[in-house]
């Protein structure tokens, strides 16, 4: 069980000596979530490319605003999601989950029927396509990682490889 949870990792990870082998080994509980991390930056490229194309198709009202509000939001989460899940923060990964959701029910449901953009719909929703896929294969992606991760720090080999890369 020890040598599946030994790995080589970034070199930011702990380094302990394995007395046995006289080996150096890295530990993955100190490895980065790093490709739910990266998704849902790749998901900041979708949103700022939707939230420039609306305000460029839609009528001057007070949705405008509103809108733009909800894209600063929207970016600020996205932007503290990306920092949360890559240190395993579960409460972070449900938010990227919802973030998704919420993605989706403006491409089907926001978009056409609240903002009603005078062109450019299908594109809209393209991007908004776009960012539900990347936040949800990163949320269910570090879902996984972190249940498992978890898992493995409720062990007592895993309580053992804390306590040693504590020491």
């Amino acid at each position: 069980m020890i040598d599946k949870m030994i790995t080589k990792t970034s070199s930011s990870a702990a380094t302990r000596r394995d007395q046995r082998r006289g080996t150096f080994v890295k530990l993955t509980l100190f490895r980065k979530n790093a490709l739910p991390a990266q998704l849902i930056l790749l998901s900041i490229v979708f949103e700022l490319m939707f939230a420039v194309r609306v305000l460029d198709v839609m009528k001057i009202d007070y949705l405008m605003g509103i809108s733009t509000f909800t894209d600063i939001l929207l970016l600020f989460l996205l932007f503290t999601c990306s920092v949360k899940v890559g240190v395993y923060s579960r409460f972070w990964t449900w938010m990227t989950l919802a973030l998704a959701l919420f993605a989706l029910l403006r491409a089907v449901v926001l978009v056409p029927f609240v903002l009603k953009p005078m062109e450019d719909q299908f594109r809209l929703q393209l991007w908004n396509a776009g960012l539900f896929l990347c936040l949800a294969a990163a949320g269910l992606r570090s879902l996984v990682v972190s249940h498992r991760r978890q898992a493995l720090m409720e062990t007592s080999e895993g309580k053992a490889l804390l306590s040693k890369a504590e020491d």
